[in-house]
């Protein structure tokens, strides 16, 4: 199999011969690749390095084909397609080593195939937000037959680029996006982007098909509720998600639940996290629903209201640090910062991180505020917040802060989470 860019070992050849040591190139690459803190690969950072020094580069044979071009043994391919089904990513083993892989249907105008993806491209397929209707570029990619099926895969060193200007015109996709209100029984290939409302206890079944696994949630949106279920490998997925997060389904269908319409995901369907779409926070979705609780009353993963007086501040720096860029948290080097999606970061913003302690007549909770929520624990907007940091300490300011705010009754609305010791804390999503 060759990549569609030259191998490290080749590139590294390249740079010697114009000039560095094997071990200048080496450090470079190795520099390159810190920078941004895991986005490259080995290859990919060879390929930086070489560039930088105006070093020229192959990037393969077989550019700008069309799927229908495309015959057993071809390697190096590049293709400008559409994401016409991605398929949820599957964890697998093989040698005593794991990885991951995702399936997508691919078309253009002159046919349609499988790709499979493997490892960090299935990452950058979500971290790009990659939908299906989406057009994307492929560098590095082989077909090899699977089941008599000539199949594309992208190659270790290829490349799975978003390419948001160029439109395909293409017929359009037969899936229908819908709000949570316009789901009918018998509707199939829908797509839905709400939040999670609720996350109830996955459970084990067995019956005369066969055992498995099933996980239950509540989706709210803009228009309404709806419950949904995931079924077996899919129930992994969604103990990685949280109350309150903004999910897009691709690829599910409507059935008639105990409750109504609900959305069940099938081997076709797939979870999204954090498209990019714009909607109100849970708290918003659902402020009429939200039950009010004592303290006392909390269990945990779920959305509550609370009415309490803060007895406490607790203790640390009341702030975090995040990409001036894109907003990110990111994490010190020595005298550096890196952001997971920028690189390094010269000027990091502060963001606050506020957790205080709330008690009522029954008991007491940790409440947790990110941002402007964490501002208004204190009683203060974003100017009086940076202001306070940079004249005083945080130990200064909690001392300034907390007997105004143990005489101040506070109403907040918020998810139940446990945090790293393991005891329930509600993480603010509304307060007033």
């Amino acid at each position: 199999m060759n990549p569609s860019l030259e191998s490290k070992e080749e590139i590294i050849q390249k740079i010697v011969s114009a000039g560095k040591s094997k071990e200048e190139a080496e450090e470079k690459i190795s520099e390159k690749m810190e920078k941004f803190s895991g986005l490259l690969s080995e290859q990919g950072a060879a390929f930086m390095v070489a560039k930088e020094m105006g070093i020229g580069l192959s990037e393969g044979s077989s550019k700008g084909k069309k799927i229908s071009d495309l015959e057993e043994g071809m390697n190096g391919i590049s293709l400008i397609v559409r994401a016409k089904q991605i398929f949820q990513p599957k964890s697998f083993e093989k040698d005593g080593k794991t990885g991951k892989l995702c399936s997508l249907i691919i078309d253009d105008d002159s046919g349609e195939m499988r790709l499979t993806i493997w490892n960090d491209d299935v990452d950058k397929l979500n971290d790009l937000k990659i939908e299906r209707g989406s057009t994307i570029m492929l560098k590095g990619c082989y077909t090899k037959s699977f089941n008599d099926k000539l199949q594309l895969n992208l190659g270790r060193g290829g490349q799975l680029l978003l390419d948001e200007k160029q439109k395909m015109e293409l017929a359009e996709l037969e899936s229908k996006s819908l709000k949570l209100n316009e789901l009918v029984v018998g509707l199939g290939d829908v797509d839905v982007v709400a939040r999670i409302a609720a996350i109830f206890e996955a459970r084990e079944f067995s019956s005369e098909k066969g055992s498995g696994k099933v996980g239950n949630f509540m989706l709210a949106d803009e228009k309404g509720r709806c419950r949904a279920a995931v079924w077996n490998e899919m129930v992994d997925v969604l103990r990685e998600l949280n109350v309150g997060d903004l999910i897009k389904i691709e690829g599910a269908y409507a059935k008639e639940g105990l409750q109504g319409v609900e959305l069940n995901l099938g081997w076709k369907a797939r979870i999204l996290k954090n498209p990019k779409r714009e909607m109100p926070a849970l708290a918003e979705l659902c402020a009429e629903e939200v039950e009010g609780k004592k303290i006392n009353q909390i269990v945990g993963n779920e959305m509550v209201k609370i009415i309490g007086k803060i007895s406490e501040i607790r203790a640390g720096k009341l702030h975090y640090l995040v990409c001036d860029k894109c907003g990110k948290s990111v994490s010190s080097l020595g005298e550096n910062f890196i952001c997971d999606k920028c690189g390094e970061v010269k000027t990091p913003k502060k963001k606050a991180l506020v957790k205080v302690e709330v008690e009522d007549d029954t008991a007491s909770i940790g409440v947790v505020g990110f941002g402007g929520d964490g501002e208004k624990l204190l009683g203060l907007d974003n100017n009086e917040f940076r202001e306070l940091l940079e004249r005083k300490n945080p130990e200064d300011i909690v001392e300034e802060l907390l007997p105004k705010l143990k005489e101040k009754e506070i109403t907040i609305i918020g998810r139940v989470k446990k945090n790293m010791y393991g005891d329930d804390e509600v993480v603010v999503s509304r307060i007033g």
